[in-house]
């Protein structure tokens, strides 16, 4: 089913990354990316999202969302559920927008555990 060995494993890989990483915010995706592609284990995706949900319940991290458009740029979410870009001065359809997931390391991260 599923390891202990590779959930521990998991856990002192992200905290380990994390400790590393010198910005207090980094992408899901660029943690997926260091930890997760070249790893031997299978299902290596499942154990880095149970290390993060871990680190969420004990206080260390948060989640934040983000919304960029195909160009790069940070769009802002209304109230009425739009998207809006200031850098285009537009409105942007939803069909066009990439949600991001951003890990941020609270002030608790740095505590000795």
């Amino acid at each position: 089913m599923f390891s202990e060995e590779l959930r521990k494993k998991a856990l002192k890989d992200v905290i380990s990354f994390l400790k590393n990483y010198e910005n207090p915010s980094v992408k899901w995706r660029n943690l997926r990316e260091k930890l997760g592609e070249k790893s031997k284990f299978g299902n290596r995706e499942f154990y880095l999202l149970f290390a993060l949900s871990s680190l969420k319940e004990k206080g260390l991290i948060k989640f934040r969302e983000r919304y960029i458009d195909w160009e790069g740029h940070t769009l802002e979410k209304t109230k009425e559920g739009k998207f809006y870009c200031e850098e285009c001065n537009e409105y942007i359809e939803n069909d066009f927008i990439i949600k991001e997931i951003i890990i941020v390391k609270t002030n608790n991260f740095n505590v000795k555990r």
